[in-house]
């Protein structure tokens, strides 16, 4: 789905997956760039996906977050060279599942995100 990131007046469109498995929203790594993110001032750590034997380096920054119709909202926000090569990011349980109601409807193939408030 459609997303835009924006950090200090700079703005990315790009597309993520909304992924209830996934702890945390996490981008690629390339994105940082783009909206000239500080990685000296970013928090660093690490964290290993399903499937992966690897841990991978990751750093959080508090960006903007537009996601459809949902009023934008900042979420601590990851980011990876492990996720450059499929070229999209994730919406997790951390930054959009505790923050919306989401629902599927598999049968439809529809799903939709509500702000609760």
């Amino acid at each position: 789905m459609p997303v835009r990131l924006d950090f200090a007046g700079k703005l990315w469109a790009t597309y993520a997956i909304v992924d209830s498995g996934a702890d945390q929203c996490i981008f690629p790594s390339y994105i940082v760039g783009l909206l000239s993110l500080n990685v000296q001032t970013a928090r660093v750590s690490t964290f290993q996906g399903a499937g992966s034997v690897n841990q991978v380096s990751v750093f959080f920054d508090d960006i903007g977050v537009s996601v459809g119709n949902v009023p934008r909202f900042t979420a601590t926000v990851a980011f990876s060279a492990a996720m450059n090569q499929c070229g999209f990011g994730l919406l997790g349980q951390n930054g959009f599942f505790d923050r919306f109601k989401v629902d599927f409807d598999l049968p439809k193939k529809f799903f939709y995100v509500e702000d609760p408030e």
